[in-house]
Order: C-alpha cells, then sequence, then structure tokens
C-alpha cells in the first residue's frame, strides 16, 4: 500500500467549502484529497494545503490532476475513474508517494491497479446524499467485490459511525467526502 493512511479525505466545493480549515482539523494520520473541480484559486490554495497537510503530518493528493500535484510539491494525485488510462503515464512520468484511482465497479479498480494504482476507492458502499453517487453496493456485496480485486481497496459513500463496522476486515481503509463533520459528532 506505499504506506497509504486509512483515513481518506476528499474535499467538495459544496460540503467542505473552506478546505484550508478541514486541512487544518484533519485526525492525525489521514490523507488529503483536493479536489478543485477548476477553481480559480486552485494553485494558491493547494500551496496553502500542501503546506498545511506537511505541518500535521497528513498526506496530500491532488484529485484529476497530476500537473497541480507535481507543481505544489503533493504526494501524489488522486484519479477519477475517467482517467484510469493515463494512471501509468502518471506512475511513470513522476516520483508520487501515491497515485489512488476512483472505481465504480470491479472491471475499472482491476484496471486501475494494473496500470499501477496504489489504491482504488471504491463506491458507493452505502446509499450516501451525494449528487454525483452510485447506486449503493451494500456492504455484503462490497466485500465480495474486494475479494475479487488484487490489490488496496478503499469504501467511499455513505460512511457513519452506525455503518462503519460493516467495513472492519473488508478493506483496507476507508474514505470521506463530508469530513467537515467527525464520524464522533455522527457525520461522515
Amino acid at each position: 500500500m506505499a504506506d497509504l493512511p486509512g483515513l481518506l479525505i476528499f474535499t467538495d466545493p459544496e460540503r467542505s467549502p473552506e478546505p484550508t480549515e478541514l486541512a487544518k482539523n484533519l485526525p492525525p494520520g489521514c490523507a488529503m484529497v483536493y479536489r478543485h473541480f477548476g477553481h480559480k484559486t486552485r494553485v494558491s490554495t493547494a500551496h496553502k494545503l500542501v503546506e498545511i497537510c506537511k505541518k500535521n503530518g497528513s498526506g496530500f493528493l491532488v484529485g484529476a490532476d497530476w500537473e497541480l500535484a507535481q507543481k505544489v510539491g503533493a504526494d501524489g494525485v488522486h484519479m477519477p475513474q475517467r482517467l484510469i488510462g493515463h494512471i501509468s503515464e502518471v506512475v511513470a512520468s513522476s516520483e508520487f508517494r501515491w497515485v489512488t484511482a476512483a472505481a465504480h465497479n470491479i472491471a475499472a479498480a482491476r484496471a486501475a491497479h494494473l496500470a499501477g494504482a496504489d489504491a482504488v476507492i471504491l463506491s458507493s458502499v452505502f446509499s450516501s446524499g451525494s449528487k454525483s453517487a452510485d447506486r449503493e453496493i451494500g456492504a455484503k456485496a462490497f466485500a465480495a467485490m474486494v475479494d475479487t480485486i488484487d490489490g488496496v481497496v478503499f469504501a467511499l459513500g455513505g460512511i457513519t459511525p452506525k455503518n462503519i463496522h460493516k467495513l472492519q476486515g473488508v478493506c483496507s481503509g476507508v474514505a470521506l467526502v463530508s469530513a467537515g463533520v467527525s464520524l464522533k459528532e455522527g457525520g461522515a
């Protein structure tokens, strides 16, 4: 797993509109994935975020933008499923500590690992309020999928304090988007 933390926190313009504040409050030993979605301040924000994450001992990845990730000295890049075809190129042309990829099915997860991804983030495990979330996989089906994937798999989607126990021992870690509310406070 190339020492990838077991908790990934993804930014989202709607659910975590202040990524620098989120970065300052990350739990120890996790990594932030900054998804800028083309925001005009993405370069300056990424510079601030990498600095904050390094200071507090968190990892830092940039979503979908490997050039920006290299420019700011990020630990890595997270590739959306639509960019899995670029993973081998990114791995070959960079010195990233981590390359992760989103996957919404077994075929995409396998393709990402074959291309050189250190981990795949498989979603949506549970029902999620996200506009971009796929249909819920369910804990049993998710576990069966993980068993068929040769590589590191993280769970994403609808993870809460009430259902996270269903993932124990099933996958290598979890990824959260609605991270503005901690698991202790009842959100994910």
